[in-house]
């Protein structure tokens, strides 16, 4: 009996050790299965801070460049400001004959104030092949005194052009459309620059009736 007990207790006692190592190992590789886990998800956190590092890296050059662009094009509107403002002839301190040394030979004459004595002042000192259009309607004043012989002299040997146009029929329209396209391609600061002042429809009576002032007023509808 004493030695059958023995036996057993040595299987127990073996049959326990093998058990206590098969833990061990179980638990070697689950702690090795826990740090690779840890290691691909920190490999992945880096990942994803590498990749949020370089998404705020181009959202702030892209920000920067937008910057710069804003910067470039606010410095060249000032620019053009600057050249349109030299450019622009202010008609309280400068007469027709400052105007045509100012800019040189004068091609076209688009009038539209209806305003006679100007008109007239005015031929006298456009260029040579000079074309002058009338399109104002002056009103019931009394006469004006004019250079005659020179506005005549002017025409003849200056080989220039005057004439009238009202009411335009669809095909001028259309071609004034197209040719506004073409300034607006060619010149888009200037053609906006044509339109001074943008009015709600509640604003009308005020600038309908208020102090004149820009070159053109719209009136917004919707």
């Amino acid at each position: 009996y004493d030695t059958c007990r023995g036996v057993l207790f040595q299987e127990d006692e073996y049959a326990l050790s093998v058990l206590v190592r098969i833990a061990k190992l179980a638990m070697e590789v689950y702690r090795a299965e826990i740090f690779d886990a840890l290691a691909i998800e920190e490999e992945e956190v880096k990942a994803i801070r590498e990749t949020s590092r370089a998404d705020v890296e181009r959202m702030n050059i892209e920000t920067e460049l937008r910057q710069r662009a804003i910067i470039q094009n606010r410095t060249e509107v000032e620019r053009r400001i600057i050249v349109y403002k030299q450019q622009l002839v202010a008609a309280e301190t400068t007469t027709l004959q400052q105007l045509a040394e100012r800019v040189g030979n004068i091609d076209l004459v688009y009038e539209a104030t209806g305003a006679a004595q100007v008109s007239f002042e005015m031929m006298e000192v456009l260029g040579t092949n000079g074309v002058f259009i009338f399109t104002g309607v002056p009103g019931r004043k009394g006469p004006i005194e004019l250079d005659a012989d020179l506005i005549m002299h002017n025409l003849v040997l200056a080989n220039q052009v005057a004439f009238g146009t009202v009411n335009a029929n669809r095909d001028a329209f259309e071609a004034a459309i197209r040719d506004l396209g073409t300034f607006m391609a060619r010149w888009p600061e200037a053609v906006r620059g044509l339109i001074t002042g943008r009015f709600p429809i509640e604003k009308a009576t005020d600038v309908l009736l208020g102090e004149p002032g820009g070159i053109k007023n719209v009136i917004a509808i919707a």
